[in-house]
């Protein structure tokens, strides 16, 4: 830019003749670059819309991308854009056959929990969690009194086990009360995990986690989720001063019920793409403020403004969230660089790299 910046126009022009899927290609290269492939890596799968793109004039509503969040990584490895006239439903199984999901595991809001996303991803080597709300009504009934028949059997089990250590007790039997209370009541194949997080502002959430096998779904309300090995519910409680307000969501999943406190875990690692990119792209990047209503302009623009997160959450050498990086590199060039480069997000054989392989 040695003749100086060039005007807003020519940018929109260029960005109006970008193709949106070799930027979005640009995106899955460069996250896939720097991804870290962990074991059961949780990719969360989620829709946004960008509210400054609505057209009335045309009778467009503003453009919807869904995008996948990797939670261990904090970087979004991929978007695509849902039709105008169509949804995240058949929007989903695309994205998912271009990305590599291997050993990763897919969760996705309840809208998302239709059969042929457990099938893709099971496909693909991953595993899954999924929501049961009301939009799979036969099988949120059906998971629903599963859990309502291991409750009242625990009940038994346990009345059971109480009179069990009272005739202990009151035989004086030592041997047979440390038995009990080592083994403990049955717990009828389910498996727990419970935890408390302390949040700002004196606010406290305590999450109790459920699971038991699937084998207690009748066959025909299982059959076409591939790979359903559990059902799980967790009932979360949040209390803050004299407010205490309780939750309870269901789930179905290919994780193995004992795996109760990764399980948790996934769940609540989901919620990332909604603060860690969501927020960040409405909030730090001002999304919804931009009035870009060309629909090939903004999709592109918004796959930039993915890459460009991408390499400022990665930099971690300057103190301060995305946004204070996000202004220090517009006004210092040196650290600017050292955003796409020196912080691992991009060396020079890496970009040659993926020059060659889109021209």
């Amino acid at each position: 830019m040695t003749a100086g910046v060039p005007c807003e126009r020519i940018f929109k022009d260029i960005m109006n003749a970008l193709e949106p899927s070799a930027l979005e290609n640009v995106l899955r290269e460069l996250a896939s670059i720097v991804r870290k492939r962990t074991p059961l890596e949780v990719i969360s799968f989620d829709g946004q819309t960008s509210k400054g793109t609505a057209d009335k004039y045309n009778g467009l509503n503003g453009i919807h991308l869904l995008n996948a969040w990797s939670s261990d990584n904090g970087i979004c490895i991929g978007q695509l854009k849902v039709d105008d006239k169509s949804n995240e439903i058949t929007a989903i199984p695309e994205l998912m056959e271009i990305l590599d999901l291997k050993g990763a595991v897919i969760t996705a809001d309840a809208l998302n929990t239709q059969k042929h996303v457990p099938e893709k991803a099971i496909e693909n080597g991953g595993d899954y969690l999924l929501p049961v709300k009301g939009n799979q009504p036969a099988l949120q009934e059906a998971v629903i009194a599963a859990f309502e028949v291991v409750d009242k059997k625990r009940a038994i089990a346990m009345a059971h086990w109480e009179r069990a250590i009272v005739k202990a007790k009151d035989q004086r039997d030592d041997v047979r009360l440390k038995t009990l209370l080592a083994k403990g009541a049955a717990n009828c194949k389910a498996f727990f995990h419970e935890y408390e997080l302390e949040k700002s502002h004196g606010r406290i959430e305590i999450r109790k986690c459920m699971t038991i096998p699937a084998e207690k779904l009748p066959t025909t309300v299982a059959n076409g989720w591939s790979g359903i090995a559990s059902l799980v519910r967790i009932d979360r409680k949040r209390v803050a001063g004299d407010k205490v307000t309780d939750e309870t969501v269901y789930y179905i999943s290919s994780l193995h019920p004992k795996n109760a406190e990764l399980i948790a875990d996934v769940a609540r690692s989901h919620w990332g793409v909604e603060s860690s990119l969501h927020w960040r792209l409405d909030v730090v990047f001002r999304q919804d403020q931009s009035r870009y209503r060309n629909r090939t302009g903004a999709r592109n623009l918004a796959a930039m403004r993915k890459i460009a997160l991408n390499a400022l959450s990665r930099e971690t050498s300057m103190k301060g969230g995305v946004a204070t990086r996000q202004f220090a590199a517009v006004v210092n060039p040196a650290y600017r660089e050292r955003v796409f480069i020196c912080s691992n997000f991009l060396c020079p054989a890496q970009l040659w790299h993926v020059y060659c392989k889109l021209s």
